[in-house]
């Protein structure tokens, strides 16, 4: 495997200690290249809940009251892409602690 050396401050190295865990070859490899999956598994996400959006909008009579709904709709797929799954998790347990059944694309 061939080695190439990049330099940074001892700011940085902090930084990338911290977000690393430890193993800073491995982040650096795994953000540069996208093995987990990152962006592209975000963008993956937003396309289908985009369509399951589209879905329900199709299937709700027109002009309800749901004027907003592309703006709300917006707002959701912007905070589901951004959050951590582990995020997802503890809404939908704290939903399903409250009996309020939680979404989900299946």
């Amino acid at each position: 495997m061939a080695r190439h050396t990049i330099r940074f401050s001892d700011e940085q190295i902090a930084q990338l200690e911290a977000a690393s865990g430890g193993n800073i070859s491995d982040y650096i490899r795994k953000k540069l290249f996208g093995e987990d999956g990152g962006l592209r598994e975000a963008l993956d996400r937003i396309d289908h809940l985009s369509d399951d959006i589209e879905d329900l909008i199709r299937s709700m009579p027109e002009s309800g009251g749901n004027e907003g709904l592309p703006l709300l709709a917006e707002i959701l797929l912007i905070l589901r892409a951004t959050v951590k799954p582990e995020t997802i998790r503890k809404v939908q347990a704290e939903l399903s602690r409250n009996a309020i059944t939680p979404w989900s694309a299946e």
